[in-house]
């Protein structure tokens, strides 16, 4: 379910919405989103800003952990893996950088 206001028939104002499986929380003006967003879908969680509608800068994507491997050593001429299991709720951030809503890279 969404929840939000409208002015004049237009997205405007503070919006708790739903979309297919992504919900999003956020402001419009004018029908454009604008402003810091939260949008928690399947997959990720996204938190970053938008202007005019579009991403803008740094976006925070968060994913559930699904551990890590330790740095290989050597123990009695053997060589060791361990594997880390995520620890409850941990999560892996990948940082992404948008212009006028297209993905960049970092240093463009």
């Amino acid at each position: 379910k969404s929840k939000g206001c409208y002015k004049n028939g237009i997205k405007d104002g503070y919006w708790d919405e739903t979309i297919g499986h992504t919900r999003g929380i956020g402001y419009y003006i004018n029908g454009k989103k604008e402003g810091y967003w939260i949008e928690d879908g399947r997959v990720c969680t996204s938190k970053g800003y938008y202007e005019k509608g579009k991403r803008e800068g740094l976006w925070l994507l968060e994913f559930p952990s699904e551990g890590h491997y330790k740095k290989p050593y050597e123990k009695d001429g053997v060589l060791v893996i361990e594997f880390v299991p995520p620890a409850e709720g941990e999560k892996d951030i990948i940082k992404a950088y948008y212009k006028n809503g297209i993905e960049i890279k970092e240093n463009e």
